[in-house]
């Protein structure tokens, strides 16, 4: 039982790493290093704000309807968001090879937003444990929602943006898609917590009458 639990919560570091691997395959095709370095930031880029959303939603996905599929990703939500570290932080490293193979260096909004968005990803990867959990208290959640919800920011800031015909992006509707999925978050976020709250006023009113 011990072993299924084990390679139950490797899983999502497993498909971060196979995505990786695919990413770097496909780079290495291309025509030279600097298209490959381009090609591997946009992807994992957009792999990574996939497990982001992924992580992001999954309470909503349970509060919605609790089946097998929702109740596992509840339960493996902090191995989907430490893939989604490795993920991104794979993200920054090709992209500063990038700058590194153009010569530049990126401009004073970008270091500090990105920055800071690293700064609290790591942050949040370092008290990903039940000691950290305990010790910092509602501190934990705190951290953990203000670097989230910054994370979202980037990421729907990013996109936004390239959903603007003179910004060149290529495939437009992949940026759509990825646009409308990061806009939705906070609707989403918000009708869970409605309706979690609903139904603790509903059990909270049957209590008394049930004893």
């Amino acid at each position: 039982m011990g072993g299924r639990t084990r390679l139950d919560a490797a899983l999502p570091y497993g498909a971060a790493a196979l995505l990786l691997a695919v990413i770097a395959l496909t780079a290495l095709q291309q025509p030279d290093p600097e298209a490959g370095l381009v090609s591997a930031t946009r992807l994992t880029a957009r792999v990574g704000f996939v497990f982001f959303f992924v992580v992001f939603t999954s309470s909503v996905w349970f509060t919605w309807r609790a089946t097998p599929l929702t109740r596992w990703l509840m339960r493996r939500r902090r191995h989907m968001g430490l893939s989604f570290a490795l993920v991104h932080f794979a993200h920054l490293g090709v992209l500063s090879a990038l700058f590194g193979v153009r010569g530049e260096v990126p401009d004073p909004v970008t270091l500090v937003g990105g920055g800071l968005a690293y700064l609290l990803l790591t942050l949040m990867v370092l008290t990903s444990n039940r000691f950290a959990r305990l010790r910092l208290g509602r501190g934990w959640r705190a951290l953990h929602l203000t670097g989230c919800w910054y994370i979202w920011l980037i990421f729907t800031n990013s996109y936004i943006g390239r959903l603007d015909p003179a910004a060149g992006a290529e495939p437009y509707g992949v940026f759509a898609l990825l646009a409308a999925l990061a806009l939705a978050v906070p609707a989403l976020r918000t009708w869970a917590w409605l309706r979690r709250r609903r139904q603790y006023r509903r059990w909270a009113a049957a209590e008394p009458a049930a004893s």
